[in-house]
C-alpha cells in the first residue's frame, strides 16, 4: 500500500509479480505478494489515471492529466517513450495483443462541451497511426478486441 495520496489506476503484470499503481504525479510498482515497493517511476505532472503492462511484460504505459502517455521500459533507467499529441488529459490507455500498438483516450469531464478523443499509436516510436473524434464528451476509457482489429471507447 502507498501512503503517497489517491491511486487513480492499477494494473497487474501478465505474470502476475509485479503490480502498478498510479497516484499524483507517480507510479509505483510492487511485489503483490510481499507489499514491497520495487520502483517508484517519476516525471508526471498531474494524477496518472491508467496504467497498463505490455502483453510481453517487458514495458509499462501509462496515462496521465498531463496530456501525455508515457511507455517505460522496465529494464533499466531509459527516459520514457512520450506520446504527446492529445489537447485533453490522457484517461485511458491500452495496448494490443501483439504489443505493436498503443490506444489511448482523452477528454475532460470538467469540460463537458469539449469533445473526447481516442488515438492509436505505433508502440515503438510514438507517431499517431488513427484518430478518432467521435465522442461528444469526454472518452475515459479504451479497449482492443482480443485478435487486436477492433478498438472500443
Amino acid at each position: 500500500a502507498t501512503k503517497s495520496g489517491q491511486v487513480r489506476a492499477l494494473a497487474f503484470s501478465p505474470d502476475g509479480k509485479l503490480l502498478a499503481s498510479g497516484g499524483y504525479q507517480n507510479v509505483s510498482l510492487w511485489n503483490p505478494t510481499t507489499g514491497e515497493l520495487v520502483k517508484a517511476i517519476k516525471g508526471h505532472r498531474a494524477y496518472v489515471t491508467s496504467v497498463a503492462f505490455s502483453p510481453d511484460g517487458k514495458r509499462l504505459a501509462t496515462a496521465c492529466e498531463d496530456e501525455v502517455a508515457r511507455v517505460y521500459k522496465l529494464e533499466g533507467d531509459e527516459a520514457p517513450l512520450l506520446f504527446k499529441a492529445h489537447k485533453l488529459p490522457v484517461t485511458g490507455i491500452a495496448w494490443s495483443p501483439d504489443g505493436k500498438l498503443l490506444a489511448t483516450s482523452a477528454g475532460d469531464e470538467n469540460r463537458p462541451t469539449k469533445s473526447g478523443e481516442v488515438k492509436v499509436w505505433a508502440a515503438s516510436t510514438g507517431e499517431v497511426q488513427q484518430s478518432f473524434e467521435l465522442h461528444t464528451k469526454s472518452a475515459t476509457g479504451v479497449a482492443f478486441s482480443p485478435d487486436g482489429g477492433y478498438v472500443a471507447s
